[in-house]
């Protein structure tokens, strides 16, 4: 049996139980991807904001605290 998943809770449930593989998609320290699959334990992030910055741009900083924005 296997599961394809993105929730970490789920594959989090597995960890420590015999007989469980764990695959992900490799990224190099600076977030570059492979596209290889690779052995590793899950990870608790999405990586879903370099594909965010990617289509719209860097996110805008927030109002300082205690001023309202034009």
């Amino acid at each position: 049996m296997f599961f394809v998943t993105h929730l970490f809770e789920l594959s989090r449930s597995f960890q420590g139980l015999d007989g469980v593989l764990f695959l992900r998609a490799e990224r190099l320290p600076d977030g570059t991807r492979t596209y290889r699959i690779r052995v590793g334990e899950p990870l608790a992030t999405s990586h879903g904001e370099d594909v965010y910055r990617r289509v719209f741009g860097p996110a805008p900083d927030p109002a300082p605290v205690g001023r309202t924005p034009p």
